[in-house]
C-alpha cells in the first residue's frame, strides 16, 4: 500500500506513519492541513477492514488476543527453509564399514537412521530417530538433539538436526554439552 501523501511503500498506514517526520513534511510541502490528510481515510479503512475480519468473535476474545489476531492477519507467513540438494544416504559408497555396521545395529521398524555430517568430529554419524517423534509432531520441521563423543572418546558434544516429516535434514547445528549437577549426582548413585 502506498501512502497518498509521501508515497512511502507500507503494509498498513498506521498512526505512527502519519505522525512521522517524512509524512508531516510531505503534508507541509503539499499545503495540506493535518485535518485534511488523505492518509487518515486509509487509516480508518484499514481499521474497519480489520474489525470486519474479527467481527462476531469479539465476545470470545480478550483485548490482547484480538491485537495478536490482527497482527497475525497483517504479518506474512514465514516460509519453510528449502530442502538441501545434496544429502548423505545409505547408498553413499564413501561410508566406512564401521558406520555401515552401526547403521545395521540401530536400524529397526520403529527407528529411522539419519546420517549427519558432524562438522566438529569431521565424520559421518548415524543418528537413530524414533519414527513416532517425527510422525506425531505438529511442527513441520522437528528439532532433535543427539549427544556423542568424537572418535577419541573425549570431546562430548551435541548434534541438533532439524528434520522434516520425510526425515530430510533441513539444517543442523552442533554445540557443547553441560550436564546439571543433579543429573551427575543421580547417575553416580545408580
Amino acid at each position: 500500500m502506498k501512502c497518498p501523501v509521501c508515497n512511502s511503500e507500507l503494509k498498513v498506514i498506521n498512526s505512527q506513519h502519519i505522525e512521522s517526520k517524512k509524512h508531516r513534511k510531505a503534508l507541509k510541502d503539499a499545503n495540506i492541513s493535518e485535518e485534511e490528510d488523505p492518509a487518515l481515510e486509509f487509516l480508518n479503512l484499514s481499521q474497519e477492514e480489520c474489525e470486519e475480519l474479527i467481527e462476531g468473535e469479539e465476545e470470545k476474545m480478550t483485548e490482547n488476543s484480538r491485537d495478536n489476531q490482527v497482527m497475525e492477519m497483517l504479518a506474512p507467513e514465514v516460509p519453510e527453509p528449502p530442502k538441501p540438494e545434496k544429502k548423505l544416504s545409505l547408498e553413499n559408497s564413501d561410508l566406512s564399514i564401521s558406520v555401515m555396521d552401526e547403521i545395521k545395529d540401530i536400524d529397526s521398524e520403529r527407528t529411522n537412521v539419519v546420517l549427519v555430517n558432524c562438522e566438529r568430529c569431521g565424520k559421518v554419524i548415524p543418528v537413530p530417530i524414533k519414527k513416532n517423534l517425527i510422525y506425531q509432531s505438529e511442527l513441520p520441521v522437528v528439532p532433535i538433539s543427539y549427544i556423542h563423543y568424537n572418535s577419541d572418546g573425549k570431546d562430548l558434544h551435541s548434534l541438533t538436526v532439524y528434520l522434516d516429516h520425510d526425515f530430510d535434514i533441513r539444517r543442523q547445528r552442533y554445540s557443547d554439552v553441560i550436564f546439571s549437577k543433579k543429573i551427575l549426582i543421580k547417575k553416580s548413585k545408580d
